[in-house]
């Protein structure tokens, strides 16, 4: 159109029914931060209980935990996903995220969404990173408990040690519901961790 470029803001994004449920603010976060894009949540709801990531003047909600997440990766590259239905039938079940590198080529960092069976999130070119071929791999959760419903910390689910193989890294994550946020960081080695065995 002729339009010097200039930066987009979009100023709310997500429905009532959706702001507060962190698997729905990923699919959000995931699309604004591919087209470049500043947003703003949306505001709906209770007061002072900033824009529905507390449970209580104090506590945190699962919610809370994915922003948390998510303003850790600032300053990181972000890396480019695809992501995949779950089943042709049922568009909704639907694998989406976020992932990026720290600056120093030692940890990717994700925020994975969308699905009620175990997955697997697939990582190429990790030559193009610091971590090598053996690493670390540590996966978190939280579940939706609803507005009020406090959470004090993310779950661990598994934490091991593996080598990729060819660059590249294959990551089998245990879900069980497709509204909970998966947390997945990879990282060198640690001495202090068993391997994983199926």
């Amino acid at each position: 159109m002729g339009i010097k470029e200039m930066p987009i803001i979009v100023t709310e994004y997500g429905t009532m029914y959706e702001c507060g449920a962190p698997a729905d603010m990923v699919k959000y976060i995931s699309a604004i931060e591919h087209s470049g894009a500043y947003a703003n949540a949306a505001y709906w709801r209770l007061a002072n209980n900033l824009n529905d990531t507390v449970a209580d003047n104090n506590s945190p909600n699962s919610n809370w935990w994915l922003y948390r997440r998510y303003a850790e990766m600032k300053g990181q590259q972000r890396l480019d996903v695809k992501s995949k239905s779950m089943n042709e039938y049922e568009p909704e079940n639907r694998l989406d995220g976020l992932a990026s590198l720290t600056k120093d080529g030692e940890s990717i960092n994700m925020l994975v969404t969308g699905s009620d069976k175990k997955f697997t999130v697939k990582i190429n070119s990790l030559d193009k990173t610091n971590l090598g071929d053996k690493v670390n791999v540590k996966i978190e959760t939280v579940y939706y408990e609803g507005l009020t419903g406090i959470v004090s910390s993310p779950i661990l689910l598994r934490q091991y040690n593996t080598k990729a193989t060819s660059d590249k890294l294959n990551i089998s994550v245990p879900a069980t519901d497709k509204d909970a946020v998966y947390f997945i960081t990879v990282t060198p080695e640690k001495e202090a961790v068993a391997p994983y065995r199926n």
